[in-house]
Formats: structure tokens, C-alpha cells, sequence
């Protein structure tokens, strides 16, 4: 699994739309806000037992892609902000 980065700054999300664009100039970077949220707290068993998680819908518009099935072709990562008060002391030094 790869690391959660906490304390992100405004550079590094503009850093990694302009590698994003640089390595594949035939994409469209887009910011899609989240519609419906499942938030999971680590059980204790299982093999995602000591991981929160957050299972989120994002919708996209019918008519803002064209042809059938063409949206199974994407990357993506999500981007949120929570309150710093609940992170823990040793990840608040940034990136």
C-alpha cells in the first residue's frame, strides 16, 4: 500500500497535475467532488483490519463523456482535508 501523504502543500497537487499532463498529454486532469461518503473504522480482523476506510461514490455527468464504457480508462487519487486536531502528532510535520 502506498503512503498516506498528511500536511500536503498547494505545490505538490499543482507538481502532480503537471507531471500528470507531462507524461500523458492525450489526458484531462478533472476534480470530481464526492456524492455519497461510507466511512469505516479498523475493525480488528481481516485483511484491512488496521486501516480506516472511506468508501466514496463520484458521479460524472452522462454528457461530459463521450462513447460507452469510456470512463474504464482513468487514474485518480483522492484529496481531502480533515481537522488537525485528529491526526496523529508524528504525521503533522507535513510531506
Amino acid at each position: 500500500m502506498r503512503n498516506v501523504l498528511f500536511g500536503v502543500k498547494p505545490d505538490t497537487l499543482k507538481n502532480l497535475v503537471e507531471r500528470i499532463e507531462q507524461k500523458n498529454p492525450d489526458r484531462t486532469p478533472i476534480l470530481v467532488p464526492f456524492v455519497d461518503v461510507v466511512t469505516k473504522a479498523p475493525t480488528g480482523r481481516g485483511k484491512n483490519k488496521d486501516y480506516h476506510q472511506i468508501k466514496i461514490t463520484a458521479l460524472i455527468p452522462k454528457d461530459a463523456i463521450k462513447g460507452e464504457n469510456a470512463i474504464l480508462d482513468f487514474g485518480g487519487f483522492v484529496f481531502m482535508d480533515i481537522d488537525s486536531r485528529i491526526v496523529a502528532d508524528h504525521l503533522k510535520g507535513g510531506e
